[in-house]
């Protein structure tokens, strides 16, 4: 079938979907000649990732577009919509905040992590998470926007302390919204002024009336302004927003590096090492369409010149340039040796990782371990069980591929049995689900635990290879323990034993504060069971809102209230002041 495709072709534009022999699509692409493109994947040799990736292509889907255009920006649509594998992916961990003014009918602050809303303004990003929240609440303070999520039926204490206009309880004519909105975004566009002023005349006043504290406050948040609104040494306009891209690709990797510049200033690098795939010039173009899925667009960024500038303007409908002259081209070129240096750094930690993992391989005679998983249980005298599941990916640890494992039952009693249910379902999920498989399992326990994890992979007719960790009397490990049951000496000063401490740690740190969330979660829900007049839903919408009773007691009665009534809120303090 793959054959025949190959030969039908079309020399057309569009996109082009690889999948395996499970019919799950592994990669994404995106050609201006699809028989051009496609055919280089099964006809010219490859090395690397290209080659892992066609060696597991057993099929293919094309979709025809009109233009190279639209190909990319399907493209984009297309690798959000089923996260392939073999392409290179943006991860979430790496946003930064927004402050996002919501335009609703009565708007307000607060901190956005994405940019979902269309009907909102976002102002970033910041690279520094403490001053975006620090310039949220100096604006709560000079500005009397909305500050409760859900508007209350009655007024709130902001409202008596003139830091709210009072919606529940007024009508607000949208040209007084207009006027403090504007304010606002003159403010994160650069333009302190009025803010400023507006403080300076609050603390003259206070002093005035020999309000001394009170006027010192405004005085800490005047030098926190001017400390906001220092300018880094760089030859930008202070009103530019631009992003400098730039990449460097050596034996089959590559790096992509961002400098931010936000009114002038260099915010922050965004820089990440990929495996590359195919084409240097369209794995960028596809990465920069990708980074703007879940950014705010500046107005301008600047590109290497063999990149298609026309496509990605028409594309992320936004000026792209290239820097060729003067300071811009001095910034592209520091953003290039930042690329170069990235990808340097990569290789040497990889490498490193890479022997790591081949002395492991060495030690268990076992086949080389890319993919690891660990399990680890936490419970309190069998109350709040749960067991997890980390894992490693050349020695990095991939925080999208870890689990929890509520435990239920007399098993949550019982580590062993809590270790085997887990550990089960971790298995039945490869079969059932045609989740990943490990190419190595490391139970945190002696021969008990893993003979136990044998006999269900031999049971299941896994090819997985086992390790188990063996602890000393004081908890500590001190040795592994491979399939056949034998002990494997390790060198305790060998980056092997910091590796195998260094996941123990991390699978008991994720234990460890999954059990105490999931406590602190059974605690606040038991205390909330008291609360008479507090319904379901009202209970969970309080949960989302303060996770923990420390959240709770720390709430004022008037931010409770937000989310249930009144006299609701002052029974829930009244029995936290009990307990």
């Amino acid at each position: 079938m793959k054959e025949e495709k190959i030969n039908l072709l079309p020399d057309l534009p569009g996109c082009y979907l690889m999948k395996d022999k499970n019919k799950e699509i592994i990669y994404v692409g995106k050609a201006k000649n699809l028989k051009k493109r496609v055919s280089q994947y099964f006809t010219k040799p490859h090395d690397g990732k290209t080659a892992l990736m066609v060696s597991n292509v057993d099929d293919f889907d094309l979709i025809i577009t009109n233009s190279e255009k639209e190909a990319l920006i399907l493209e984009a649509n297309l690798i959000k919509k089923y996260d392939p594998k073999f392409n290179i992916l943006l991860k979430d961990d790496k946003r930064y905040p927004y402050v996002k003014l919501n335009l609703k009918e009565h708007p307000y602050l607060e901190i956005a992590r994405d940019i979902k809303d269309k009907k909102a303004k976002y102002f970033g990003p910041f690279s520094d998470s403490t001053a975006a929240y620090e310039s949220i609440n100096l604006l709560n303070k000079i500005y009397p926007l909305r500050k409760c999520k859900n508007i209350p039926k009655k007024e709130c204490l902001y409202y008596h302390l003139g830091m709210c206009l009072g919606p529940c309880i007024n009508k607000i004519n949208k040209e007084e919204y207009d006027e403090i909105v504007e304010k606002i975004t003159k403010f994160y566009n650069g333009d302190a002024s009025e803010v400023k002023k507006k403080l300076i005349e609050k603390m003259n006043k206070l002093a005035s009336e020999l309000k001394f504290e009170e006027a010192n406050e405004c005085k800490k948040m005047i030098e926190y302004l001017n400390h906001l609104l220092i300018n880094q040494n760089v030859e930008l306009n202070k009103n530019l927003n631009v992003d400098f891209f730039s990449s460097h690709s050596k034996e089959g990797y590559v790096s992509f590096t961002v400098f931010i510049y936000r009114n002038g200033t260099l915010i922050h690098k965004e820089s990440s090492v990929h495996e590359l795939i195919g084409d240097l010039k369209e794995s960028f173009e596809s990465f920069i369409t990708s980074y703007y899925l879940k950014r705010v667009k500046p107005k301008e960024i600047f590109v290497p010149t063999y990149l298609d500038k026309q496509l990605l303007s028409d594309v992320l409908e936004i000026k792209v340039s290239n820097a060729l002259q003067g300071s811009k081209k001095d910034i592209m070129d520091m953003v290039g040796r930042n690329a170069i240096k990235e990808l340097e750094d990569a290789f040497a930690k990889s490498n490193g990782r890479k022997q790591v993992l081949l002395n492991l391989q060495e030690s268990l005679q076992i086949g080389y371990p890319h993919r690891i998983d660990l399990f680890d249980n936490s419970h309190y005298a069998g109350d709040n069980a749960i067991g997890v599941k980390v894992c490693f990916e050349d020695g990095v640890s991939n925080k999208k591929l870890y689990r929890k494992y509520l435990i239920k039952g007399d098993n949550k009693k019982d580590d062993l049995a809590s270790m085997k249910e887990v550990v089960y379902r971790r298995l039945f999920k490869i079969i059932s689900e045609n989740d990943y498989k490990p190419d190595l399992i490391i139970v945190d326990g002696g021969l008990n635990q893993l003979n136990i994890v044998k006999e269900m992979v031999t049971n299941l007719n896994l090819d997985i290879h086992l390790a188990g960790l063996v602890k000393d009397d004081k908890h500590n490990t001190r040795a592994l323990i491979n399939e056949n049951g034998e002990v494997v000496e390790i060198d305790k000063h060998s980056d092997l034993f910091f590796f195998l401490m260094k996941m123990q740690d991390e699978v008991h740190r994720f234990a460890i504060t999954s059990h105490i969330n999931k406590r602190k979660k059974s605690l606040t829900s038991s205390i909330l069971d008291e609360v008479k007049g507090l319904g379901s839903k009202r209970k969970e919408t309080l949960l989302k809102a303060f996770p923990s009773t420390i959240d709770l007691r720390n709430a004022s009665i008037e931010e409770i209230s937000q989310y249930v009534p009144l006299s609701v809120a002052k029974e829930i303090k009244k029995i936290l002041e009990n307990n």
